[in-house]
């Protein structure tokens, strides 16, 4: 049998994890206005897609638990496996870019960045 203790903090959970993902949610946005282009973004954009994925299911998880929404249950399964798909191809981007640029280093070329875009610009 679950205490009311237990039954309070089920309740009030989802609220937590809206406030916290809504602090997270800032710091991304903070993280992408950073101007140190060095680092390989499109990772973390996949990673954020799927953040933003999750704030809609806690949002939806909040409207249940208020009563102002009655979506099915599904819809979590739904977000969720959505959500892992993102993350298995976040990891194969990354995966791709440090072999990329493995074979870089051992080539002594220049990161395959700098190469493309030193092809679109023409020499005087």
């Amino acid at each position: 049998m679950a205490s009311e203790f237990e039954i309070a903090l089920g309740l009030v959970a989802p609220f937590y994890n809206l406030v916290l993902a809504a602090i997270a949610f800032y710091l991304f946005i903070r993280m992408f206005h950073l101007p140190n282009r060095l680092v390989y973004m499109r990772p973390w954009k996949v990673l954020f897609a799927a953040f933003c994925i999750y704030l809609v299911e806690e949002g939806f998880t909040a409207l249940r638990i208020l009563g102002i929404a009655d979506l099915p249950r599904v819809l979590n399964g739904v977000f969720e496996m959505v959500i892992i798909g993102l993350f298995i191809y976040m990891l194969f981007l990354q995966k791709e870019y440090v072999a990329k640029s493995i074979k870089v280093i051992h080539t002594k070329m220049p990161p395959p960045e700098i190469v493309e875009k030193s092809r679109g610009k023409k020499k005087r």
